[in-house]
């Protein structure tokens, strides 16, 4: 049997006083970050702005779906998710020039390929009725956030994009793009009706959705 001999004295302050420089090290570098993240949400006050001034061209451009009116409510929703943006999109992941340029090009192209195939003119006519699913094609976890329980449901999905679709390879590659999950909240006694809600940008875990879609008023 080996014996370990305990750490005396100046080897244990030696020891606290090497992690305190490495705190202090990386102290500058954290406030840094958390000052950056806040300029970040700051702009969401002038995004807010422009949105509310602009808003009439915008709705004459999803004309005929009704534009939303105008109220304090809305303003103050579209500043939180703002902020929310300005701080999740830290700038390494800003698009890059090249990047936008490619977007671009590739809405174009889509756009064209949408008319040609009649898609833009009959939306439905694009989508593909998926394979039904088994039970043996599922697995379920449960869990809790915010005080709600859920099930989660997960299963390989089998949407694949068309190979002339601009990005469809691109696409294929992300490995996430072939996994689909449901989390699920259900009522107790009696059936209800479903309600469907979809996560937006930073969202697909629980504790963000129910958040973001105020999942314990709805439900």
């Amino acid at each position: 049997m080996g014996v370990t001999q305990a750490p005396s004295g100046l080897e244990r302050a030696r020891g606290w006083a090497a992690r305190l420089r490495r705190a202090v090290v990386g102290f500058p570098a954290v406030v840094s970050l958390i000052a950056a993240a806040l300029a970040r949400a700051v702009r969401s006050l002038s995004r807010t702005w422009r949105f509310a001034r602009d808003r009439q061209l915008r709705a004459a451009e999803l004309h005929p779906l009704p534009a939303p009116p105008p109220t304090l409510t809305l303003l103050a929703q579209v500043a939180m998710e703002e902020a929310l943006m300005a701080v999740a999109m830290s700038p390494g992941r800003f698009p890059r020039a090249s990047e936008l340029d490619r977007v671009a090009d590739e809405v174009r192209a889509a756009r064209s390929l949408f008319a040609a195939e009649g898609w833009l003119d009959d939306p439905g006519s694009y989508h593909r009725s998926p394979p039904a699913l088994t039970e043996e094609d599922l697995t379920w976890q449960g869990g809790r956030a915010l005080g709600i329980d859920y099930e989660q449901m997960r299963f390989e999905s089998q949407f694949a994009p068309r190979p002339a679709e601009p990005g469809a390879r691109r696409w294929e590659s992300y490995t996430a793009n072939h996994m689909a999950a449901a989390t699920i909240v259900r009522h107790r006694g009696a059936e209800r009706p479903w309600l469907v809600g979809v996560h937006g940008f930073s969202m697909g875990y629980p504790i963000m959705d129910f958040a973001g879609l105020q999942t314990a008023r709805l439900h």
